[in-house]
């Protein structure tokens, strides 16, 4: 009886071991007719299509610049305003080239970008339409921060964050300006000062959306 018992255990797990592998096998070959060969994709390069950039929103009235990103390295970007160039600039900065306009933006206009490299021209980029920062900030401009601290002995530039875009910053160090730059970000901006000195020296940073 026991001999007969072994005999229908081993029996019992040599089927289950038949059926797993039959199984097995189906997935594998379902898994192998709906996988599409990576050559039927024509994935090749392009170089004929170049995509658009990106004009860094939001943009708000007052800011003498436009920034753009998304570009190929030392592609000619161009920037428009309601329909009309206004600026052609090389684009050298991938984490953010600034475009100087003419003038100043005004609410409500209209901003998109495009690039040309290598004789290949992109679309227009989407539209950035001006806001007015005293709608979406109505208490006042938002306080920038000296990113990251501490202030260290011998440098020459402070980093800043919490900025809008195409803001200008300027850094005062007890109670003196010593150094400034237009075109904020809101991730990060760099202002330039004089060689810091050890000491009890206090720096603070303000921003503003009109010219100095």
């Amino acid at each position: 009886m026991r001999r007969l018992l072994k005999i229908l255990a081993i029996f019992s797990i040599w089927v289950r071991s038949l059926f797993h592998n039959q199984e097995a096998k189906q997935l594998r070959h379902s898994s192998d007719d709906t996988e599409v060969p990576i050559k039927d994709l024509d994935l090749r390069d392009r170089p004929e299509y170049v995509s658009p950039p990106i004009v860094v929103g939001p943009l708000y009235q007052c800011a003498p610049n436009v920034i753009v990103r998304g570009f190929i390295m030392h592609a000619e970007i161009d920037i428009r305003i309601d329909g009309a160039v206004v600026q052609t600039k090389e684009g050298l900065n991938p984490d953010g080239q600034a475009f100087s306009i003419p003038g100043e933006l005004v609410d409500g206009q209209k901003v998109d970008a495009r690039q040309r490299f290598d004789g290949e021209q992109s679309d227009w980029s989407e539209v950035e339409t001006v806001r007015d920062h005293t709608i979406d900030f109505p208490a006042g401009l938002p306080r920038p921060e000296i990113y990251p601290p501490p202030l260290y002995e011998c440098g020459s530039s402070t980093a800043v964050r919490n900025l809008l875009n195409g803001c200008k910053v300027w850094i005062d160090a007890d109670g003196a300006r010593v150094g400034g730059q237009g075109g904020g970000r809101s991730l990060a901006s760099g202002a330039r000062e004089p060689r810091f000195r050890a000491g009890p020296r206090r720096s603070r940073v303000r921003f503003t959306l009109r010219r100095f």
